[in-house]
């Protein structure tokens, strides 16, 4: 996450060319987020602008989002917290410059990669690191992987795709 938030600052202060489609309806903007918005055209943001609000969205909405035991239920909930900013991002390489697709498609491969990982760290670190306890870590571990690899992929496609384009 914190190379979204870094992103995020280069981002929105280098300009950008080009007119990426505005703020997703039905999501608002979280107040945290409306810095990176120019007040004199909300409805009209730019590449640059569109990755800085993404990224902060997600951040946003990942903080908020409460895992508890059940992975798919957990898998859902992060990728509902999510969806609004990979659908800004892949309007973002679909339709800005090469260097903002670039960094549009660093930051998805991030987010999905972060999703990655706080599944995984949801599920419960046994009390004592033998017998019975650590093989239903390691077993619960195994069976999250399918949950997990469709966002690693993911993630390493989206930036192996805009980097043929190019």
């Amino acid at each position: 996450m914190r190379n979204l938030l870094i992103a995020s600052l280069v981002l929105a202060a280098s300009a950008s060319a080009g007119a990426a489609p505005p703020f997703p309806a039905g999501v608002d903007i979280p107040q945290n987020c409306e810095q990176f918005v120019d007040p004199q055209m909300p409805d009209s943001l730019q590449g640059a602008e569109v990755v800085s609000v993404a990224s902060c969205l997600a951040s946003t909405r990942l903080r908020a989002t409460q895992l508890g035991t059940d992975a798919e239920a957990n898998r859902s909930a992060l990728a509902a917290a999510i969806a609004p900013s990979v659908a800004m991002l892949e309007q973002v390489i679909a339709d800005a410059p090469p260097a903002i697709r670039h960094q549009a498609a660093l930051i998805e491969s991030d987010l999905l990669d972060s999703c990655a990982v706080r599944l995984r760290a949801s599920i419960p670190a046994p009390s004592v690191l033998t017998g019975a306890p650590l093989q239903s870590y390691l077993a619960a571990h195994l069976a999250i992987e399918p949950l997990v690899q469709p966002w690693l992929n993911r993630g390493e496609t989206v930036v192996q795709r805009v980097a043929a384009a190019d």
